[in-house]
């Protein structure tokens, strides 16, 4: 007699995807006056989930060490929690200034240093990045 095959898989293996979407969905380009942005980027992240503490840990240790020299500084203090990245924060100085205090006050060498090290945990996890546009 054959085993029976279950249809469920049995691999344990759980799958963790980070999603972000920038730009603007309207395909119209605004006015002189009030320009849009006429671009619209989805972009999804997939590891497993035993990747996913080494990549999270690396990144918040960056964010956590900036942190602290700002807060040494006199320009914290922040905690982690106020330590979020957003694509449109990093790109445009007016919705940084007016969202995150921390990145704002991050010198452009540290934004990139954190930009590096969110690529560095992609390229060290051998995560595949498929972008849609």
């Amino acid at each position: 007699m054959r085993p029976i095959r279950s249809p469920i898989p049995t691999d344990p293996s759980l799958y963790f995807f980070y999603f972000d979407e920038s730009g603007s969905r309207d395909p119209s380009c605004g006015t002189a006056e009030n320009p849009r942005d006429h671009l619209y980027v989805l972009l999804a992240v997939g590891m497993y989930e035993r990747q996913w503490r080494p990549f999270e840990l690396e990144i918040a240790r960056v964010k956590l060490e900036l942190a602290h020299f700002l807060g040494r500084d006199g320009r914290g203090p922040f905690n982690l929690a106020d330590c979020e990245v957003k694509s449109n924060w990093i790109r445009n100085a007016k919705e940084r200034a007016k969202n995150s205090p921390f990145l704002d006050a991050l010198h452009e060498d540290d934004r990139e240093r954190l930009v590096a090290a969110y690529f560095h945990q992609i390229e060290a996890r051998k995560v595949r990045r498929t972008e849609f546009s």
